[in-house]
């Protein structure tokens, strides 16, 4: 087990936090998402889409030339389908 000091947990505790917002955001706005960025990755951040793309190591570049390393931990980034998800029930 390895040992961390209180700030590192209080940082750790702030981007586990952050990123379930940001994860959240993209769910709860994904039928409109779905409208705009349909069949393609999207990368959110504090309540807005900051990139996307079809291919995701493109998207991931994109975020990188963004200068955004710091955040990406923190940033939420699904593939937004076009298509409904079938389930076989």
């Amino acid at each position: 087990m390895v040992a961390i000091s209180k700030e590192e947990r209080k940082q750790l505790i702030s981007t586990f936090k952050t990123s379930e917002e940001n994860m959240r955001w993209l769910v709860e706005n994904y039928d409109r998402l779905k409208q705009k960025y349909g069949d393609s990755w999207v990368a959110v951040r504090q309540g807005k889409v900051v990139a996307h793309d079809k291919d995701y190591e493109h998207l991931l570049k994109v975020l990188e030339e963004m200068q955004t390393n710091a955040d990406l931990p923190t940033t939420a980034i699904d593939f937004i389908s076009s298509v409904p998800p079938n389930f076989l029930l």
